[in-house]
Formats: C-alpha cells, sequence, structure tokens
C-alpha cells in the first residue's frame, strides 16, 4: 500500500506509468527494505530460544521476511505494475502523461 501509493501520487502528477513505478520504488525502497530488516533481526531473537518450535518458527519468519522485502517488493511487485501498466488504474481514469513533467522529474533526480 506504501509502494503503490507512491506510484499513484507520482502518475496522478503526470508522470508515465514506467516513470511512476520507477520513481516509486526509488522514494519507498530504501523505508521497505530497512523495516523489513528491522523486522527479520526481531525474529532473529527466537532463534535464540531452547524450545525447537520457536526456533523452528524463529527461521521461517526471517526467510519470509527477507523474502518478501528482498525479492517480492523489490522485484515482482514492480515488475508486476509494469506489465499491467494501463490496467493499474482501473476504474479510474489518469491524466495523460506530461512530458515536461517527466524532464523537469529527471533534471531534479540529476542533480
Amino acid at each position: 500500500v506504501f509502494y503503490f501509493g507512491r506510484v499513484y501520487e507520482f502518475r496522478k502528477a503526470g508522470l508515465s506509468d514506467l516513470e511512476a513505478v520507477r520513481h516509486g520504488l526509488a522514494a519507498t525502497g530504501p523505508v521497505i527494505t530497512c523495516a523489513g530488516i528491522i523486522f527479520a533481526l526481531e525474529f532473529l531473537g527466537l532463534l535464540l530460544s531452547k524450545a525447537p518450535l520457536n526456533q523452528q518458527l524463529g527461521f521461517v519468519m526471517v526467510v519470509g521476511v527477507l523474502l518478501d522485502t528482498l525479492v517480492v517488493r523489490s522485484c515482482l511487485v514492480p515488475a508486476a505494475l509494469s506489465i499491467g501498466a494501463n490496467w493499474n488504474w482501473w476504474p479510474a481514469t489518469m491524466p495523460d502523461p506530461d512530458l515536461e513533467v517527466e524532464r523537469l522529474t529527471m533534471e531534479k533526480l540529476q542533480k
């Protein structure tokens, strides 16, 4: 939701679908990655338990959180949003991309 909200914001501002996906990932990537790593570190505490069930649960949670953070949210979700670029906004309609907004955004990012 956090990532898609940023993509929606960039698309509403006039960027094309692919540029909105790229800028959304760049804007939210560090926050999502840090949060996922923090969660994984928290669940690592379960591995220090003497109970085998807690150790197994901790391992599964750490692997799941890291896969979600590093693979799903950074690779698969942007890929899915890029493939279905025109269908992302159904049933709402988005304004046509504004090339001037894209140019200004690229200039701002390069500085």
